[in-house]
């Protein structure tokens, strides 16, 4: 009994001193490879500027802004809310679909209320509004893309925590997925199909818009035409509709218009990365679009950003531009992992950390990246001591390889099969996390061997055995429920998986929040 007794006093020492020293604990129990999971990370930090930005910047805390300002810009507040999911952010999350799916009155005759309807007419949400004047809309279109990826954003809530809760969340997907379909048309050249822009807020060239006017693009020859990139994101959001008919017409269209434009100059990097993304089981044809070589001088760009010189991509195909945009950059990541390209996703992963920015929002510290490096190649609005919510999302999504069109957790295993077997393992950061009800931990092998994963808590002791037989050679997932070998439901905090194979030991940190 002493003996207990002693030790007891022994570990309440040692959480005292690790509250006044964080990580002198974690030392003495665990080794150093452990330790730097239990740190803070930049990942860590940069999802708490996204959360500093959604409650400072907007009068009722519901939405975040495009670079610490009034902007209100729905593309942005889909792909923060699918960061808020992807990191166990559930609350944050439902806080910004709330305010969409608040919005939808179908009585609603207000011209520049942003709602989805207007005396009737489904219209889709504005692009972008003054988070501080009543959510009043810019000069701004409804533009179709946007309003994929809001749907995009809501089909993510629904696969990791289900509408039962939520039905408004059903019934705007459902809004949402028919504005898609009603603003589809047939290709008049017969090639698949498209989703036209949607409608725009007019006259443009007036301070005080007083209507909406449907806005359909042509092309060189007057032919409607729909925007590529709307397209794209149209196509993996029916597609996760359940309107794969639809879908592959649209696709069928955009590889249609790409080799119309075929490698023009001036090709947005998102018509490649976007593309890669949303058609990565379409064959080894998309996963390759990334594949920009590594001296090329348009696409890729190193630059000195805050005196260290990093590694990172433009907005597009200009040689004479020295800037990177770090929207795409994360994008190249995601992509590169969804391709299977290892070497490159893990460089250029790392190549973001060097543009993060420290920020300081009402006296909480964090960090973030901006819309670019410098205000070149017609970013001249760009301010690059301020940090933009797309990029910081992005960022959040490559750091998980993580692809906001299909939901996959995408490990970097190569597309190339010599080089695949030069990878022995591979363990993923598990999803959700932080979690509460499960969370699953994805690992690949390069051949069928023997796999121990175990579970310790934060003083080193094994609360669960969660795998210990062979695993099959390639992507491999066991889940987590959050409870012990005896079953029982284990306390919220800190907990350290480690994976084990014959040659080689990886430890990964797992934060159950109950």
């Amino acid at each position: 009994m002493k003996n207990i007794f002693f030790q007891s006093k022994i570990i309440l020492l040692f959480l005292f001193i690790e509250v006044l020293s964080p990580g002198f604990v974690l030392s003495k129990i665990f080794p150093q490879s452990i330790q730097s999971y239990v740190s803070t990370t930049n990942e860590e930090l940069v999802l708490e500027y996204l959360k500093d930005i959604q409650d400072n910047f907007s009068n009722d805390g519901w939405l975040i802004p495009a670079m610490e300002d009034n902007s209100g810009q729905t593309f942005n507040n889909a792909v923060t809310a699918m960061a808020f999911i992807l990191t166990g952010e559930r609350l944050r999350a439902e806080r910004m679909l709330d305010f969409y799916a608040d919005r939808t009155d179908t009585s609603n005759q207000v011209l520049n209320n942003q709602n989805f309807f207007y005396i009737g007419d489904t219209r889709g949400f504005f692009q972008n509004i003054d988070l501080n004047n009543s959510y009043y809309p810019f000069i701004s279109d409804r533009w179709m893309g946007d309003n994929a990826w809001l749907l995009l954003a809501y089909k993510y809530y629904e696969r990791e925590y289900g509408f039962v809760n939520k039905p408004r969340y059903n019934s705007l997907v459902e809004y949402l997925k028919d504005l898609l379909l009603d603003f589809y048309i047939d290709d008049p050249s017969g090639q698949g199909g498209f989703v036209r822009h949607g409608w725009r807020w007019g006259p443009r060239n007036s301070p005080n818009p007083v209507n909406d006017y449907e806005l359909h693009l042509t092309d060189s020859l007057g032919k409607p035409v729909g925007h590529e990139e709307g397209n794209i994101d149209a196509y993996a959001a029916l597609k996760l509709c359940g309107e794969i008919e639809k879908a592959e017409m649209i696709k069928e269209w955009i590889d249609y218009r790409m080799n119309v434009l075929g490698n023009s100059p001036g090709l947005p990097l998102d018509l490649f990365s976007w593309r890669s993304l949303a058609f990565c089981h379409e064959g080894l044809y998309y996963k390759l679009l990334v594949n920009v070589p590594e001296n090329d001088p348009g696409f890729k760009k190193t630059v000195t950003f805050l005196g260290k010189t990093a590694t990172g991509f433009f907005s597009f195909d200009n040689p004479s531009v020295q800037n990177v945009w770090l929207d795409g950059t994360g994008h190249m990541v995601c992509a590169f992992y969804s391709a299977g390209n290892m070497e490159r996703g893990n460089f250029y992963s790392a190549q973001l950390d060097s543009f993060l920015i420290d920020r300081d929002i009402s006296g909480s510290n964090s960090l973030a990246l901006p819309y670019t490096t410098n205000q070149t190649g017609g970013y001249n609005w760009v301010d690059t001591t301020k940090g933009f919510s797309s990029s910081c999302a992005w960022y959040i999504f490559a750091k998980h390889g993580f692809n906001p069109f299909t939901f996959e957790i995408n490990l970097p295993v190569s597309v190339d099969e010599i080089d695949q077997q030069k990878i022995n393992i591979n363990l993923k950061q598990n999803f959700p996390n932080p979690f509460n009800l499960a969370t699953t931990i994805s690992y690949s092998v390069s051949k069928t061997q023997p796999v121990q994963i175990d579970i310790f808590n934060i003083l080193g002791k094994k609360v669960k055995i969660l795998f210990n037989g062979n695993a099959v050679r390639g992507i491999n997932e066991v889940k987590w429920n959050g409870r012990n070998n005896q079953n029982e439901i284990v306390n919220s905090g800190i907990y350290i998986l480690r994976l084990k194979t014959d040659d080689e030991v990886f430890y990964s940190k797992m934060v159950l929040n109950k």
